[in-house]
């Protein structure tokens, strides 16, 4: 070879080491990763489920596969699921695949689960050797997964890495915008890959409140940071960078505004998701910590991630990335305890936890330490006891008396399944029972069926089953409390009225009082999130029942219905209604907007009397 080629050959630059390879090549950090990993992979496989609520998002994704639009109901654009992304998920990839819907979002729930889990520690690894090395210690020294083997163990995650829910959607947005922050910060010249880039990178910062509205804490915090990583003196780049982030949410607010007339998820107005309820909150914060000991891997991961920290010389944007999720993180907890929490066991506090273990999920020392070696093992020893024997188990009594409850063990015990996913693994449940009997109605007879159980919940009277108004699209209407289940198994030509409020218009802007239960019980504390409105029969019977046949005649005679019955040709009531019940055009779409933010805090009376006292004068 001549010298000129040699010399050619010489000045070529080195190819850049992907991350993949970064991780391959030997690393003992790839065992340290791989193993919580899989083992969160077969935990949450052997508690595979589909929630109740999960069936909510199938019905939706149902209906807008038939072209009805992403409704619970034919004919009513009501909200009812809380992820618009996790719906668009779930029907492209049952749209394309046309594989059990129920099992779909079961696998892609765990996919993503496990996913957020690798790519956060990924991303903690990266800040810890980019340190290591700038400090002048080791680049590729031995790795700790200590906050991957904490998340790993908690039952709670196990449960709904599955679920059918957005939860490991949730997860897996906050280990990829996490791990995009930290390949950033870390590029130390390397050109980055194309999704840590800034214009990609706040692309996926800006979709967290299409995952969950709460998640918009998490997406203020990494677009700060975001912000903090653009070049300096470069405002108008960071402006435009604001403006990527911003450009989906904004765009799905007007949709939302104009389609269903609301700020929110009907889900969020039916359990007054902007009331503060500080003792419940704390309670449920009591109910998830309690049980596993938190405090005891949390307080390591602390010492251990502050010992570390001491070591090294930090740069701005690297401590900004790895504090960011610990920050938002607690924020979102706090959150959770303001609102009173949820009904399910954990399952809220589950993204705030991990975005406080984000930066610990995997911890490279910079030397071998007593103090290190002592905190490490401590975290690993509680996840032993932690996976093994820690559990939340709650007294024999009633489910209905609980404010927190372990959603699935109540619904492996119903169906007598211990894997209940599909429809036929839930067959022995009175909601699927319930669900057929009004799915064989369809072509059978016209009905709005009033007393769907043998025992009616509540204190509303035995209603005879009317006729449905003519107007109705759907022609067999049922009424239930739990809607998940009985919805999906009925099938889109049956409306499905929730008398709880998620899916339903009218339900969810029940006004309550805080000591009231939804079937009359006086309660000392606040109820169950979700679960403290009841929309009594009498409204049914007003809105969906032919009042002029024969049974109608005789529901119209009672008091409560004729009451209701004006009521809803009232006042604000009537323009709701209009709102979500009418022809979608051009003019009602931005008519809507306005009703979306002049209706926002408008709650009416459970009891007829009194809302059409309030609404007609």
């Amino acid at each position: 070879m001549s010298a000129g080629a040699a010399g050619s050959a010489r000045a070529r630059p080195r190819p850049v080491a992907t991350l993949a390879d970064r991780l391959t090549r030997r690393d003992p950090a790839t065992a340290a990763i791989g193993l919580p990993v899989l083992l969160l992979a077969v935990l949450g496989w052997s508690r595979r489920w589909a929630a109740d609520d999960a069936y909510i998002d199938f019905r939706v994704v149902d209906n807008l596969l038939h072209g009805l639009g992403p409704v619970f109901n034919a004919g009513e654009r009501v909200e009812a699921y809380t992820s618009p992304l996790w719906v668009a998920i779930l029907a492209a990839v049952h749209g394309l695949l046309d594989f059990n819907l129920p099992w779909t979002a079961v696998a892609i729930g765990l996919a993503l689960t496990v996913a957020g889990l690798a790519c956060g520690a990924v991303g903690a690894l990266l800040l810890w050797r980019s340190e290591s090395a700038r400090s002048g210690g080791p680049g590729r020294s031995v790795a700790l997964p200590v906050g991957a083997i904490v998340f790993a163990s908690i039952s709670p995650v196990w449960d709904f890495a599955t679920s059918g829910l957005e939860t490991g959607l949730v997860f897996a947005w906050l280990g990829a915008a996490f791990l995009a922050l930290a390949r950033m910060a870390t590029a130390a010249g390397d050109p980055p890959p194309w999704w840590a880039r800034p214009v990609p990178a706040a692309l996926l910062i800006g979709i967290g409140p299409l995952i969950r509205p709460d998640l918009g804490v998490f997406s203020l915090g990494f677009l700060v940071v975001l912000a903090l990583l653009a070049p300096a003196g470069k405002r108008l780049a960071r402006t435009r960078l604001v403006g990527w982030a911003l450009l989906l949410p904004v765009a799905y607010q007007l949709f939302r505004m104009g389609y269903f007339a609301a700020l929110v998820p009907n889900t969020a107005i039916a359990k007054e998701a902007g009331k503060a309820d500080w003792s419940r909150g704390w309670a449920y914060l009591k109910d998830f910590v309690g049980p596993y000991a938190l405090y005891v891997p949390l307080a390591a991961a602390a010492v251990l991630a502050g010992v570390e920290w001491r070591r090294r010389r930090w740069q701005r944007g690297t401590l900004a990335v790895a504090a960011a999720p610990v920050i938002c993180g607690l924020v979102h907890s706090l959150y959770v305890v303001r609102v009173g929490g949820d009904f399910m066991h954990g399952r809220l506090f589950l993204p705030g936890l991990f975005g406080v273990l984000l930066p610990v999920l995997v911890v490279a020392p910079a030397r071998w330490s007593r103090v290190a070696v002592g905190l490490a093992s401590a975290a690993f020893a509680w996840s032993l006891v932690a996976g093994l024997e820690l559990r939340e188990r709650y007294p024999g009594y009633p489910v209905a008396l609980r404010r927190f409850v372990d959603e699935r063990a109540f619904y492996v015990a119903s169906s007598h399944n211990g894997h209940p996913v599909t429809v036929a693994d839930y067959r022995l449940t009175g909601q699927i029972r319930a669900g057929l009997v009004l799915r064989r109605r369809v072509g059978e007879r016209a009905v709005v069926e009033l007393n769907p159980h043998v025992r009616p919940l509540g204190r509303d009277p035995l209603y005879p089953n009317p006729p449905p108004n003519r107007s109705l699209r759907n022609r067999v209407v049922g009424a239930f409390f739990a809607v998940g289940l009985v919805s999906y198994s009925a099938g889109h030509r049956v409306t499905i009225v929730d008398r709880h409020g998620l899916a339903d218009a009218i339900a969810a802007r029940l006004d309550f009082r805080p000591e009231m239960g939804p079937n009359g019980r006086v309660w000392p504390v606040r109820y169950r999130a979700g679960h403290e409105k009841g929309l009594p029969l009498a409204w049914v019977v007003a809105r969906y029942a032919d009042l002029g046949s024969r049974t109608g005649r005789r529901l119209s005679r009672l008091r409560s219905v004729a009451e209701a019955r004006r009521a809803l040709r009232c006042s604000h009531l009537r323009e709701i209604l209009k709102a979500v019940d009418g022809p979608l055009t051009f003019d009602r779409f931005v008519s809507n907007i306005g009703v979306a933010w002049r209706l926002r805090s408008f709650r009416l009376p459970p009891e007829p009397q009194r809302a059409e006292r309030q609404l007609c004068g």
